[in-house]
């Protein structure tokens, strides 16, 4: 047996469970599946937001330097299957108004919903978080922690 064959996990894995062509709507905003990089694009330009980028603990470095590095991490995380973004599309301007990551690891569900400021006011997370978190939680309950190790 090859160490390096992983064809017996990929049922499993996170990267190729159905995120990538699953599609959100409600009834203001219509939140779609990004490749990776779609969303290192979306996100360059969601981060240059200073009041946004404010708010986001893990992007450390605020510049368009920092901004333009983390963007491509994502990128690569999401060509990788370790995270999911989608873009959040405001149905009445048909424009990109924010940003939904989320990751699945041993360490659990991640669900993180970015918004330009411009739109704070209109509970764009609210409406959306429902429905991507609903949807997370039916793709854990079938993920079989147990073939690597880990219990409930």
């Amino acid at each position: 047996m090859n160490l390096m064959d992983t064809s017996d996990d990929r049922g499993d894995r996170w990267a190729e469970n159905p995120a990538r062509l699953k599609k959100f709507e409600t009834e203001r905003f219509v939140v779609v599946p990004l490749s990776g990089a779609q969303a290192r694009r979306l996100l360059c330009v969601l981060m240059q937001d200073e009041m946004l980028a404010s708010r986001i603990d893990w992007l450390r470095d605020k510049s368009l330097d920092g901004v333009e590095k983390e963007a491509f991490r994502i990128e690569l995380l999401c060509n990788a299957g370790q995270v999911n973004v989608w873009s959040i599309v405001e149905r009445a301007r048909k424009m990109q108004i924010g940003a939904v990551l989320t990751t699945f690891s041993l360490d659990g569900l991640d669900l993180e919903i970015l918004v330009a400021s411009q739109f704070w006011d209109q509970d764009v997370s609210a409406e959306v978080a429902d429905p991507v978190a609903q949807w997370l939680e039916q793709v854990a309950s079938h993920f079989d922690l147990a073939r690597y190790g880990v219990s409930n």
